[in-house]
């Protein structure tokens, strides 16, 4: 699938992503797909909307608001990377289908970029109050800071707990973005101050392939 077929402007991409989450909303198995991947695109598609509104509204425009927006635009884009790709190689959905999502229809060249194999190490340390860094290795190559081949960076997900409290699993925590540079920085709401933060974190390719998730990382968000 061509590079370039999400649209680079954010008002070009979110009428992109309405027309995707639109159409697979009202016939999720004619795109090979469930209500609940239906829902989950949705979902991600609505969350980015909000926030764009706010981030671009000169009244109410500021750095948190486009820090969200970047982040949430972010996690957009991963879903809708991997049900694109999806949905482009099933066979049973036609070119026609295909082509009213957006998708481009390639024509045949060299085999696509696998999904990775191998995992991410993850370091996390504290950066200024409630921010912290994420820097990141793969765990064949601990002693080098190279991605593997292929790769672009880590989907990161990111989630917030008390002090105490079970520590959720990669399922739980919601997609925070695409660190495609370390460190990555991760910014937290007032509330969080004094909770904990729980890092997951896989590689990915440009088409939106990803590989296994890592193990856990934790740092206390300090205030």
């Amino acid at each position: 699938m061509s590079a370039d077929y999400i649209p680079k402007s954010q008002l070009d991409l979110a009428a992109w992503a309405r027309n995707f989450s639109a159409k697979i909303s009202a016939t999720p198995g004619a795109f090979g797909l469930m209500d609940s991947d239906a829902a989950a695109i949705a979902q991600a598609v609505g969350l980015f909307d909000d926030v764009l509104t706010r981030a671009i509204n000169p009244d109410t425009s500021t750095k948190p608001a486009v820090a969200d927006k970047d982040a949430k635009r972010a996690a957009m884009l991963v879903t809708l990377r991997m049900y694109a790709q999806t949905i482009k190689r099933n066979l049973g959905v036609s070119n026609d289908a295909k082509v009213s999502l957006g998708l481009h229809i390639d024509a045949a060249g060299p085999s696509p970029v696998p999904a990775p194999s191998t995992v991410p190490v993850l370091v996390v340390d504290g950066d200024a109050p409630l921010v912290q860094r994420v820097a990141f290795r793969d765990v064949a190559t601990p002693d080098r800071k190279a991605k593997p081949p292929g790769t672009i960076g880590i989907m990161l997900s990111v989630a917030v707990a008390s002090a105490g409290e079970t520590p959720p699993t990669y399922e739980a925590a919601p997609v925070y973005g695409i660190a495609t540079r370390q460190p990555y920085r991760v910014q937290f709401p007032a509330d969080a101050r004094g909770k904990v933060a729980f890092y997951f974190g896989r590689w990915i390719t440009r088409a939106g392939r990803v590989g296994p998730w890592s193990s856990m990382a934790q740092l206390s968000i300090a205030g």
